[in-house]
């Protein structure tokens, strides 16, 4: 919220109320607070914009008022009414009941606090986004505590109320390792694509490029697609297909969603559309197929710790004959494969 100084800048300049010429003109408060000029801007369209609307009908403030006064004369002890145009003495002094300055003062203090208001909800419906732009994994540490390791190109977003209200997530691409704090009382959430993922506290790896991958390494979570629930215990994997609607429940973990967070990748006998989709998620690539690719050739690998995306695919190239189209430095594609198994 603006401070009380920058208020009560704001109101001088549209009120020109005397009692706040001890305050600093607004153009000289913003020179000295240069940040706080797209606030007082809001403030000033506010008050601007409220002249344009007009209602249609008029009011008669005068017929309202004796209708008012003949209501209370009705009563058995009328109280003393006091006309607008009117005066009220206090101790022998005229005061006037309405100021039409203090009127403009209360009018723009109204406008500001739905100014106030209103900046307050558009953030609360804002998200904060979290995006890992280097060739290496990338740290956060959340609000609640909940570690974040993010591989290249892995994009999250969170609420602006996370920790407060909620703890909800989005994982909008990549692969990202969760360690959740723990929290019974405010579960912490992730949605990723068509799933939506549940729990308190606990550790797993989420990996989404053409499929979405749960590895649950600690723990317990609900994971939620459409009208149906599916538990996972620590040592298990889910696989959601989006094209075909399907989803795969498996008793042991992918050694690929952990050894990435120690900045490598594994394969043993691998699947090479398998291999494919590992590379997309840890080196924050894609890759597009456009050769076949026999369904009996697999991969295994050496030691791929600390190894560049070039050097895999000349290992690639050496062990299966694998060739490589580069596009630019996220874009690549697979034209040939000859497979040596």
């Amino acid at each position: 919220m603006p401070n009380k100084e920058l208020i009560l800048s704001i109101l001088r300049e549209l009120t020109n109320d005397d009692s706040l010429v001890d305050k600093l003109p607004l153009d000289a408060y913003l020179k000295q607070n240069p940040d706080t000029k797209d606030e007082a801007d809001v403030f000033k369209n506010i008050w601007a914009d409220a002249d344009k609307y007009k209602t249609a009908e008029k009011f008669d403030a005068q017929a309202a008022f004796s209708k008012f006064q003949n209501r209370i004369a009705e009563q058995k002890e009328a109280p003393k009414v006091v006309s607008i145009n009117q005066t009220s003495n206090t101790k022998g002094k005229t005061v006037p009941l309405f100021s039409r300055r203090r009127l403009f003062s209360i009018a723009a203090i109204g406008l500001l606090l739905i100014g106030v208001s209103f900046l307050f909800l558009n953030q609360g419906s804002q998200n904060i986004n979290f995006t890992n732009n280097n060739a290496l994994a990338s740290h956060e540490i959340l609000a609640d505590g909940t570690k974040l390791t993010m591989a290249p190109n892995a994009s999250v977003d969170i609420s602006s109320l996370f920790g407060k209200r909620n703890r909800e997530t989005t994982l909008t691409r990549g692969q990202v390792f969760y360690d959740v704090a723990k929290n019974k009382e405010l579960p912490f959430s992730v949605e990723v694509g068509e799933l939506k993922i549940v729990v308190t506290g606990t550790s797993f790896n989420v990996k989404w490029n053409r499929t979405v991958q749960i590895d649950l390494v600690e723990g317990s979570i609900e994971v939620s697609h459409k009208d149906k629930d599916y538990s996972l215990k620590a040592g298990e994997q889910l696989i959601f297909n989006p094209e075909n609607q399907s989803i795969t429940l498996n008793k042991e973990l992918d050694p690929n969603a952990i050894k990435w967070l120690e900045n490598g990748l594994s394969f043993n006998s691998t699947p090479i559309t398998k291999v494919i989709s590992d590379i997309e998620s840890f080196y924050g690539v894609n890759i597009d197929i456009k050769t076949t690719v026999p369904e009996n050739c697999h991969f295994t690998s050496p030691d791929l710790s600390n190894v560049s995306l070039n050097d895999l695919f000349a290992i690639l190239l050496s062990a299966q004959g694998m060739i490589f189209d580069r596009y630019n430095d996220k874009n690549y594609a697979l034209v040939e494969i000859s497979c040596k198994d």
